[in-house]
């Protein structure tokens, strides 16, 4: 007989770090679970220099913490086929400054050739709480199947490959004044580069609904109004740096961030 029971995040504490354990007693197994403790994503974080892709899993705590910084620490194998993540410990940082923050990291795994991974992801110093499943990487796309999920909220499981020349980015309009200046930057922008007419979907740094809509990504959202755009390049990279050098420079200065598959602008 196999009973499953769901204990309250503090009795949870109690027992281990993160994870439950499984406990056998004569003939009847007794098997415990714990709420979420993080929300993971597949991600492709690309390196800020030269727009290099590395795979892996962007992981923030569903805890709020007293500041920023928080750290979450792991252990990561891939071995063949195989990989497994370990999230063992989230850390203060020596510093605690700033608002309360959630602990947030990327994980990352790296280049996988094209096939079917088994991919573990544990909770916890001793790793008891785990969740399993089949990871699939082909030229398009990344896609995590599992069942049962294990102290982890997963929610972006789809994870579609940008193609190259790909841009996009945000720029802020708190004020009457960046409106009208951030009006005229992507008027300048769409000038500059062309539509994308990317397929609705999860693509790491955005996502793209239904309806054409684009939303920032989490780890790289901002709090406050601002625009996005997604478009792709038909020039040089030194022909947006400069579009985007006179707008940051102004005499009413905007704040933008700009990404591109050969690295941010």
């Amino acid at each position: 007989m196999k009973i499953t029971l769901l204990l309250s995040p503090l009795l949870c504490a109690l027992l281990s770090l993160f994870a439950c354990r499984t406990l056998s007693v004569d003939a009847t197994e007794i098997t415990v679970t714990a709420a979420p403790e993080f929300t993971l994503d597949l991600f492709e974080q690309r390196d800020a220099l030269d727009g290099h892709p590395t795979f892996g899993l962007w992981v923030e705590s569903k805890a709020t913490y007293d500041c920023s910084g928080y750290d979450i620490d792991f252990v990561s194998s891939v071995q063949g086929m195989d990989i497994t993540i370990q999230l063992t410990d989230v850390q203060r940082p020596a510093s605690c400054d700033g608002a309360t923050s959630t602990a947030r990291k990327f994980i990352p795994i790296g280049q996988l050739t094209e096939g079917a991974y088994r991919l573990t992801i544990a909770l916890g110093v001793d790793g008891l709480l785990k969740t399993t499943g089949t990871l699939s990487v082909d030229q398009q796309q990344y896609t995590f199947v599992f069942s049962e999920p294990q102290g982890i909220d997963f929610q972006n499981t789809n994870l579609l490959r940008l193609p190259e020349g790909s841009l996009w980015g945000y720029v802020s309009r708190p004020d009457e004044l960046d409106i009208t200046l951030a009006n005229a930057f992507l008027t300048d922008l769409k000038n500059a580069t062309e539509e994308h007419n990317l397929s609705p979907g999860y693509y790491g740094y955005f996502t793209i609904g239904g309806t054409g809509l684009a939303s920032l990504h989490k780890s790289v959202d901002i709090a406050g109004l601002r625009e996005v755009f997604i478009r792709r390049l038909t020039n040089q990279t030194d022909v947006m740096r400069n579009l985007l050098q006179n707008y940051r420079s102004g005499i009413k200065p905007l704040q933008i961030r700009c990404w591109t598959t050969k690295g941010e602008l």
